[in-house]
């Protein structure tokens, strides 16, 4: 990708290729490129949510937690003496999700929440390059180059169901925090007067926040745009000071619903912040953030005019932005993906590096678009066609599991949801369905996932099945308890834990997709 960028930027020297890169064949071919890449992304999009599972294995856990939330459990229990299940991500995440599940809890809806916010984020961006650019043509081609950036950020077969890149639409974090990255492009695009910039990039902040904890850090580019747009260091200092009140107000807000506890989430992050840093994350973080950069610097270079003071600022948040994220996402079970929501603002940045010349931006544009879409429409195409075989040969057999599944918790309504081997892990994605119909979330497997890699003692999970506290399991066909942790590729439980199992439980049924596990008590 980034030898593409290099040979745009040694050739663009040559009058022959301004010319050619300036000509309505090439940028003609750029628009019928970028509206192919939004069709295709929007046809995964419908696949992927008419698909009756899910593709990642913290979603049904986010639509767990939310689940609980919202009929009176605590968000954030103490795993050493109630239910074992643990989430990093903020109370807000878990109210954008849960609200919607009270219409109604369904698989389809779940999704739904996700796709809808980064619909509204791309339209959103669009009208911001709109304005920008001034110019329909630019925009599109400038959105099809956002649609086709989101394809660098790898997915890890040894944790999901299949090989893919990271979804921007997923009930994850990642959705709402590009929509808040987006909003604060329109807030520094509609340029409102200095104070009320100021509150409203607080507010986003607060809210990024709100959904991860580092999550602030996106705003940055924004909010330096709009401190370098004051004029004095007085009505600079101020407007700070303000923004960042508004900002704290707006992380604290969630803590005073009810059943969120401050102290019970720092403890969950005391987990994640003893996650070991990765030399493997680093560099592929750093391989990120140079592709992104790259398809920044390429306009930048031929831009004849002087920057603006305040484009200055953006550009420099914007690269203290990406490099914090590049560190912070380089633990083990982090990523590049945690750049995701600072693909708008490159976009952005693309959009005012380009020279102020109609003709040479539409030619710069559409070069990278192009290049960008050599690079990665066959990841598009992929993504598209494994969300399509899913939907058209998978969807079936998944709605088979769910009927099973279904009849099993309507027979033991006092079973819990557990796990067999890494083959049949997908069909424990259904133990959304439990807690939906109203079983309890005494233990999530994948949240153990963490919780056993950083040492927590396996006697918190184990009380679950000595002395039969839980009276039945419901488990995939496979072998009991034997999925591997895919930060170790160990077994998630011990031997010891599994032996615990078959002492006190016998199996009582074996369908096509489940197990019954009982009590012998």
């Amino acid at each position: 990708m980034i030898s593409y960028f290099y040979l745009i930027v040694f050739s663009w020297k040559f009058e022959k290729v301004r010319r050619i890169s300036s000509s309505t064949a090439l940028v003609g071919t750029a628009a019928a490129l970028a509206v192919l890449t939004i069709v295709t992304y929007g046809v995964t999009i419908i696949f992927y949510l008419l698909y009756p599972n899910y593709l990642d294995h913290m979603e049904p856990l986010v639509a767990s937690i939310s689940w609980e939330w919202m009929h009176g459990h605590v968000l954030y229990p103490n795993w050493t003496t109630g239910d074992a299940w643990i989430s990093i991500y903020g109370p807000l995440l878990f109210l954008i999700n849960g609200l919607p599940l009270l219409l109604g809890p369904s698989i389809f809806s779940s999704k739904l929440v996700g796709v809808l916010f980064l619909a509204l984020a791309l339209i959103a961006i669009l009208i911001v390059l709109k304005q920008t650019t001034g110019s329909n043509l630019r925009s599109l081609v400038l959105l099809a180059s956002l649609v086709g950036l989101f394809e660098i950020f790898p997915g890890y077969p040894s944790t999901y169901q299949y090989p893919y890149y990271q979804l921007p639409y997923w009930n994850r974090p990642e959705p709402f925090l590009i929509t808040t990255s987006v909003l604060a492009l329109v807030v520094i695009a509609w340029k409102p007067p200095p104070l009320l910039a100021g509150i409203s990039i607080g507010v986003l902040a607060g809210l990024a926040t709100g959904l991860k904890l580092h999550s602030f850090i996106y705003l940055i580019p924004a909010a330096a745009l709009t401190v370098a747009r004051i004029k004095s260091l007085r009505g600079q200092f101020v407007v700070v000071i303000i923004s960042g009140i508004v900002a704290a107000i707006f992380v604290l807000l969630p803590y005073l619903a009810n059943g969120v506890s401050i102290v019970g989430y720092l403890r969950f992050l005391r987990v994640a912040f003893q996650e070991h840093w990765s030399g493997f994350r680093f560099i592929e973080n750093v391989q990120a953030c140079f592709v992104l950069t790259a398809a920044l610097v390429v306009p930048c270079i031929w831009r004849k005019q002087i920057f603006e003071y305040s484009e200055r600022w953006f550009f420099a948040g914007l690269f203290i932005s990406a490099a914090t994220i590049v560190v912070i996402g380089a633990k083990v079970g982090a990523g590049s993906y945690y750049l995701l929501p600072l693909v708008p603002a490159f976009i952005y940045g693309i959009a005012i590096g380009c020279p102020r010349s109609a003709t040479e931006a539409g030619g710069i544009t559409a070069l990278i678009s192009i290049a960008i879409f050599l690079a990665y429409g066959p990841n598009l195409w992929f993504d598209m066609q494994t969300a399509k075989y899913l939907y058209q040969v998978k969807a079936p057999e998944e709605r088979d599991k769910i009927a099973e599944l279904q009849n099993y918790i309507s027979s033991y309504p006092d079973a819990q949801i557990g796990i067999s081997d890494d083959e049949h892990y997908p069909s424990y994605y259904y133990q959304v369905l439990s807690v939906w119909n109203g079983l309890p979330l005494r233990v999530s497997f994948t949240a153990w996932m963490d919780l056993a890699y950083v040492g927590v003692d396996e006697k918190y999970i184990t009380r679950f099945v000595e002395g039969c506290a839980v009276k039945t399991w419901i488990l995939p066909v496979g072998n009991p308890f034997m999925k591997t942790n895919g930060y170790t590729e160990l077994p998630i439980v011990s031997d010891n834990f599994r032996r615990i199992f078959f002492a006190n439980y016998r199996q009582i049924e074996v369908g096509n997709a489940y197990q019954v596990w009982r009590c012998n008590q």
